[in-house]
């Protein structure tokens, strides 16, 4: 709103670039229960969109949802985000020294849930399957930090002697090995959220040649990117008989060619100089 009236009192055409849809994102987060309040911010949030001449999204999911928010004179788009400048698969040697330093055996398949555990991501389709396959399934690695931690903690505290490890954020400088030392990848996002939030850690999954396992509905992006790229593997909500299948079946083949395929989508999709470009030239339209 600020920002409105300051571009309004320049006389300037303003843009609002949306990484989360609020209020939305706080009624799907439990912050907004009262229905008035609701539709006060959801007026304030119409105030807010209106006069710009273009509003930008993650994606065409949270575009639809923007929508209604916004008068018809202001153009919707979409631009993903892009990955993170310049990181590259980490040498297959740097990703086994880091694995032996973290005492992971070497023939074991590890999957790793890397990145911000928030209210608005699930793990218990996870905990779940790492339960059913036991001692001598997956090593599951959760790494980071937000509200959904306790959860991942407490079930491991339930749950003693399952393969899980927690690990804290890992910093940029070694996100590389870190991501490339895990064979799959994990990522979810609760239908609830569907159009209000849009992990950018699967940008970096893709960017270093790593299948994505995500477990969300099937009209959220991450479940269209990979259904149509073949970069991973998509398990609706509650199927946790699904994800134990498909572990239980894969071969070190299809993690290899689902993988190289993750890299190619993110060469052509997550580019930074292209993706910067979209977003110019969506601002610059008349």
């Amino acid at each position: 709103m600020l920002a409105k009236l300051i571009a309004e009192a320049r006389k300037a055409r303003h843009a609002h670039w949306v990484m989360d849809l609020y209020p939305d994102a706080m009624q799907a987060h439990g912050i907004v229960k009262n229905a008035i309040s609701y539709k006060a911010l959801q007026a304030l949030a119409r105030r807010g969109f209106a006069g710009a001449s273009t509003v930008l999204t993650l994606g065409p999911v949270m575009a639809e949802r923007v929508h209604p928010y916004v008068s018809g004179d202001t153009r919707v788009d979409w631009v993903p985000l892009w990955t993170l400048d310049g990181i590259q698969p980490a040498s297959d040697e740097a990703a086994a020294a880091l694995r032996v330093s973290r005492g992971w055996d070497p023939s074991r398949l590890v999957v790793l849930y890397s990145g911000n555990l928030g209210l608005g991501h699930r793990f218990e389709e996870f905990l779940n399957a790492a339960r059913e396959l036991g001692p001598s399934g997956p090593l599951w690695v959760f790494s980071g930090s937000g509200r959904g931690r306790p959860i991942v903690e407490r079930f491991v505290a339930e749950n003693q002697g399952l393969p899980i490890r927690i690990l804290p954020h890992v910093d940029n400088a070694d996100l590389a090995a870190h991501l490339c030392s895990a064979d799959i990848h994990l990522a979810s996002v609760d239908p609830a959220w569907d159009g209000l939030i849009l992990p950018s850690k699967v940008q970096g999954s893709f960017a270093v040649g790593r299948p994505v396992l995500f477990v969300g509905s099937e009209q959220h992006e991450i479940a269209r990117w990979i259904n149509g790229s073949q970069a991973g593997w998509h398990v609706l909500p509650g199927d946790v008989a699904g994800l134990v299948r498909m572990l239980r079946d894969l071969t070190p083949e299809d993690i290899r060619t689902r993988g190289a395929a993750a890299r190619r989508f993110a060469g052509e999709t997550f580019s930074l100089d292209a993706n910067v470009q979209r977003v110019a030239t969506c601002l610059l339209k008349e």
